[in-house]
């Protein structure tokens, strides 16, 4: 874990900066309707044309098949008698094919940021599965790939950040046997791309004729956002016992009080009294401090920083000063 911290001085007043190190882990399938069941079409089984599968955004080719399945070997339309999402025969599931053509469908989100000023680049996870229909030896070729939306080519096209490609998909068994498309096993193709903090990525699938696809996934591999906190702290040196000081924070230019510390000497020559309940913070966030004595009022305003080994911006006001920086490992 590394932490820091620094402190402003007058009257001993200390204000702490911490850091922890973030949690990373994957985030949730950030695709919705995934595997097409949401407003599923239902029986009988096989081919429903069109058929809506809102919120993906298909592109001006071909319409949507809404392929409806449960298992059964009886099903005649020439592709899997299961989805590719495990769903154990019996039970009615769904895939997409697009019928008689090609065309793309895509989905569109916004990259989570932490604070600011975070630029530090996202890992997103990304897949989906294919299959092919109609014939044994059909094939079909097709692509995932992510789109950045937030940075335009010369042409005013989004930048392709990551494709994978499908090239002549045929029917295959888990061995690479050629069997018919009812018996073929779903192939997943997928991989992985950093994303900006703030930027609009596309997840986009292209989906030619003798293809079918279904589950698709995108996920950020590193999502969770570092975990800083503000503490107060006030020192008395020597002060009467029952002296009481109030410390108070507030951001949005002193809309939002989002703290307060209240310390009573308690006649010691060196007395430290801390904030036990530190308050979360995200990067570049300024905050007012107010020290509050009966007779007299001071304030002081302070950029905090989380980038590793730069200390946070002077801190700035009537009397206080920045006194102590420091960085332990």
């Amino acid at each position: 874990m590394t932490s820091k911290f620094f402190s402003a001085s007058c009257q001993a007043l200390l204000v702490t900066a911490m850091i922890a190190s973030p949690t990373l882990g994957s985030s949730a399938n950030l695709i919705v309707n995934n595997g097409f069941e949401n407003n599923p079409p239902g029986l009988p089984t096989g081919n429903h044309i069109p058929w809506s599968i809102t919120p993906w955004v298909l592109g001006p080719g071909a319409q949507a098949n809404v392929v409806t399945v449960n298992g059964d070997a009886s099903y005649g339309n020439g592709g899997p008698n299961l989805d590719a999402e495990g769903h154990a025969s019996g039970t009615l599931q769904y895939y997409l094919d697009i019928n008689g053509g090609n065309n793309t469908i895509s989905q569109t989100i916004t990259v989570p940021t932490c604070g600011a000023i975070d630029t530090n680049p996202r890992t997103v996870d990304f897949n989906g599965y294919f299959s092919v229909r109609d014939y044994a030896f059909a094939s079909g070729s097709g692509y995932i790939r992510i789109l950045d939306q937030s940075v335009l080519d010369g042409s005013g096209s989004p930048t392709e950040l990551a494709i994978v490609n499908i090239t002549n998909l045929t029917s295959t068994d888990a061995s690479g046997a050629i069997v018919n498309p009812i018996d073929q096993t779903w192939k997943q193709f997928g991989g992985s791309v950093a994303v900006t903090p703030g930027h609009q990525i596309t997840y986009q699938a292209y989906i030619t004729d003798y293809l079918n696809f279904d589950n698709a996934y995108m996920a950020f591999k590193d999502f969770s956002c570092p975990s800083t906190t503000l503490a107060m702290a006030k020192q008395w040196n020597g002060a009467p016992g029952g002296h009481v000081a109030t410390l108070s924070a507030t951001r949005d230019s002193g809309a939002t009080q989002v703290d307060t510390l209240v310390a009573t000497s308690d006649g010691s020559a060196v007395q430290l009294v801390s904030d036990s309940s530190p308050l979360p913070s995200s990067q570049a966030t300024k905050y007012a401090s107010a020290k509050r004595f009966p007779t007299r009022e001071a304030r002081l305003t302070a950029k905090l920083s989380v980038v590793p080994g730069t200390p946070p911006s002077p801190i700035s006001g009537q009397v206080f000063s920045t006194s102590k920086w420091a960085m332990s490992v």
